[in-house]
């Protein structure tokens, strides 16, 4: 052997002395068990993340040690209504705190875009009985309010909060758009309001179903309104669009960070739970579990 021909034996520049597919096939073998693995541990993660919500989610029904069945006002196979537990009802100025209720899926949704086509019946319904209940009982109109803020370590029940509000001259829609976008920060670069009316306030087919993404969405008697992304979740509180609600019926300050106490709570909820049932759609022939 010549030096030439040693040399070329160890030249890597030499295709002879490689076999590039084989080399090519081992590669791509190696990347994808290890992408595999990744992913595996990636679920394994995400499974054990997502369970230690679920047992730590005071609103998810199922969950017997945790969820005030106490505060339920009414109730349909996958959705319920309940006065609120988390935060202090808003009401208008001396007025009693009967017009403040959340309603949730009984099972765990980030949000309301995530929801199957049995909740979202069950959801519609019961929107139409608080907006008959508000306006029968109270003389009031209804604004249905979601805040959906997640992140990779935090997953939200979905809860949906109907509050009553008197009907005067101001323009609701209007006060909540100006409000919530003198704040630049707030909303980030998303300039486009995204409308809802033409779906009659069904956020899920308004909103992409696929990927994480936080939004608020403003619905005036069950019939739309507006939605918009949220971008910086640490600059928009989950209380944002509630406290700009307390703005339009007069309050100065709204603090909504302290509920009552469950004796006080349990005396609006038995007074509120009589007065529902008269508007309650499971109890005419609808599904109730």
């Amino acid at each position: 052997m010549t030096g030439d021909d040693e040399y070329k034996k160890y030249d890597l520049d030499n295709a002879n002395n490689f076999d590039s597919e084989l080399i090519e096939r081992k590669t791509r073998k190696r990347h994808e068990e290890g992408y595999q693995k990744r992913e595996e541990k990636r679920s394994d993660r995400h499974y054990k993340q997502h369970q230690r919500v679920l047992n730590k989610c005071n609103q998810c029904y199922f969950n017997e040690t945790r969820f005030l069945q106490d505060y339920v006002i009414a109730e349909s196979d996958t959705v319920y209504v309940a006065f609120p537990s988390s935060i202090s009802p808003l009401h208008p100025q001396d007025k009693e705190p009967l017009t403040h209720l959340v309603i949730s899926p009984k099972s765990h949704f980030a949000n309301f875009v995530e929801i199957d086509e049995q909740i979202q019946t069950e959801l519609r319904n019961f929107q139409k009985s608080i907006v008959a209940f508000y306006l029968e009982c109270f003389g009031m109109q209804t604004v249905f309010l979601e805040t959906s803020i997640q992140s990779d370590h935090f997953i939200p029940h979905a809860q949906m909060e109907c509050v009553g509000f008197i009907n005067d001259d101001t323009d609701m829609e209007v006060f909540f758009k100006k409000s919530l976008q003198d704040d630049d920060s707030e909303w980030g670069t998303h300039k486009k309001i995204i409308d809802t009316k033409a779906r009659k306030g069904m956020i899920w087919r308004c909103m992409p179903s696929t990927g994480q993404f936080n939004y608020v969405h403003i619905d005036f008697n069950g019939l739309g309104g507006f939605a918009h992304v949220i971008e910086d979740s640490k600059k928009f509180g989950k209380t944002k669009a509630l406290e700009v609600l307390g703005g339009a019926m007069g309050h100065d300050f709204v603090n909504l960070s302290i509920p009552f106490r469950k004796e006080k709570a349990e005396k609006y909820v038995k007074d509120i739970r009589q007065r529902f049932k008269k508007y309650d759609w499971t109890r005419y022939g609808g599904s109730k579990k």
